[in-house]
């Protein structure tokens, strides 16, 4: 497993930022994306060979006091994390690499056909990184520093992380 920390630049604003590159093995073939692979990315030929978990810090606990603020605050989130991943999307695409973006609101790829299914992004940060915890039927992650400080979201790649990680770095070197 690979840990990048690194911080995302967005205009002119930094946003704390991990990136966790989880290579899969034969024995993650077993898993819920696996089994269920052609129910949540119908129109996907090559299965996964990284799982990348992406983790932005949030300004606030997003932990149910404050429904309004926290509504906003994820949205602000998710903004960025669409930012992000569109700006990856583009340079893998450009290169013929079809990576698999999952929206971290809803569950669905952003830029490929829904399945039936849906990614329950928190349940398999849970079953991949150990460090990580949910409460409350996997609708609420706790990260091991940030606490409930965090806005999880997932990038499929069917390459080496090798191959991915400098145009991640390139990404994170421009914004």
């Amino acid at each position: 497993m690979l840990t990048l920390y690194n911080k995302l630049r967005i205009n002119d604003e930094e946003f704390p930022l991990e990136l966790y590159f989880k290579p899969l093995t034969n024995k993650d073939y077993q898993d819920y994306i696996f089994v269920n692979y052609n129910k949540l990315l119908p129109q996907q030929e090559k299965l996964p060979k990284i799982l990348i978990f992406v983790m932005i810090k949030s300004r606030i606990k997003l932990n149910g006091s404050d429904l309004i603020k926290e509504q906003l605050e994820k949205d602000y989130l998710l903004d960025i994390f669409l930012k992000f991943s569109l700006e990856f999307y583009q340079k893998t695409q450009a290169k013929n690499i079809k990576i698999v973006i999952i929206c971290p609101k809803t569950g669905y790829p952003l830029y490929s056909p829904q399945g039936e299914e849906f990614f329950n992004i928190p349940c398999l940060i849970t079953r991949h990184l150990l460090n990580f915890k949910t409460l409350e039927n996997y609708c609420s992650l706790i990260h091991p520093q940030w606490g409930r400080k965090v806005y999880p979201s997932l990038i499929l790649s069917p390459i080496s992380v090798e191959l991915i990680k400098p145009m991640i770095d390139d990404i994170l070197r421009i914004n």
